[in-house]
């Protein structure tokens, strides 16, 4: 692991969670339905099932506003969405906020009470297959309203520096901090991989603080090696110990 290996090049940042999925497994991920699987060094999910319940979830109450990146593979286009993430603030069926991909359309949803209340169109879908792109979402509350952005480019091009689509639900969101991907029915396989979700640099925080990190590296779990307070200086290694 490394942070390049990420798409990001800021270390002062507050991370909630990674993978990528070089230990092949799931363990941290809570599994509904469908058919998941660590290959190859990244997350696939298969089978046909319900979109509500084909997904995978990670998270912690503990988690605020949210910068979520990852790669995302798709295979085939079959059926709509292709592809859902979404931040819960309880369930995802009880409240939540999300963004999908179709084969025709693109677009932001939020989810109360086991309804779709709002959707929000974006137009054209974005959706290349056989390639793996960097997809960014970030979510936020600011002057009690619920901030959705979203910018995509494939992997190896720069970031851009606009958002493609951003959009501002009225009322109040609290977080869970859970983060759900899926995928949708009839043979859609897709893939994730490097996945990192933090508290970036412009998301507005519970309360104004500064925050420094320390850095071990270890090949082996037990044997840390030299402290660094600049992880780009980081050697690879298999384990990276971080103390805020």
């Amino acid at each position: 692991f490394n942070w390049q290996s990420f798409g990001h090049t800021n270390p002062n940042q507050n991370i909630y969670y990674r993978d990528d999925f070089r230990d092949n497994n799931l363990e941290a991920w809570t599994i509904v339905g469908g058919t998941w699987a660590g290959v190859s060094q990244y997350m696939r999910g298969t089978g046909t099932i319900s979109w509500q319940t084909n997904r995978v979830r990670v998270g912690s109450t503990s988690w605020g506003g949210q910068d979520i990146l990852l790669k995302v593979y798709v295979a085939t286009i079959n059926e709509t969405p292709n592809f859902f993430l979404r931040a819960d603030s309880q369930d995802h069926n009880v409240n939540s906020y999300g963004f999908q991909l179709e084969d025709d359309m693109s677009n932001y949803f939020r989810v109360a009470g086991g309804a779709v209340l709002e959707v929000v169109d974006l137009g054209a879908p974005f959706l290349p297959t056989g390639a793996w792109y960097w997809l960014r979402f970030q979510i936020y509350t600011t002057g009690g309203n619920v901030v959705t952005r979203v910018k995509w480019w494939v992997v190896g091009n720069d970031e851009p520096g606009a958002w493609t689509h951003s959009h501002t639900f009225a009322g109040e969101w609290r977080s869970s901090g859970c983060f759900s991907v899926g995928r949708h029915t009839t043979g859609t396989e897709i893939s994730y991989d490097d996945i990192l979700i933090s508290r970036q640099e412009g998301i507005p925080s519970p309360a104004n603080c500064s925050v420094s990190f320390k850095f071990w590296a270890s090949n082996d779990g037990t044997n840390w090696g030299s402290e660094y307070t600049d992880i780009t200086l980081v050697p690879n290694s298999r384990f990276i110990k971080i103390e805020a």
